[in-house]
């Protein structure tokens, strides 16, 4: 079994005076095992689409034996908002 959730953030990205708010989303799954083979194919399949959707970074986080959560970085809110639709 696989298990999702799935969150959205604005995050406030304060540098020197520039105030700009950021757009993130972190997925979180559980699974029955995370294994090098598994962290490789997301790698090689899933950032690419990820990226595609116009996000400019995304980290695939091994958290535990079991589970993997996928952080993306989107420019803006509405890029990101897009692209979860």
């Amino acid at each position: 079994m696989i298990a999702l959730c799935w969150e959205s953030l604005r995050i406030l990205n304060i540098k020197g005076l520039e105030r700009k708010i950021e757009f993130v989303t972190i997925s979180h799954w559980d699974v029955p095992e995370v294994t090098d083979e598994m962290m490789e194919e997301a790698k090689q399949k899933f950032m690419p689409l990820i990226l595609a959707t116009g996000a400019d970074n995304v980290y695939m986080v091994r958290t535990s034996d079991s589970s993997i959560s996928v952080v993306t970085h989107f420019p803006n809110e509405d890029l990101g908002k897009a692209a979860m639709d």
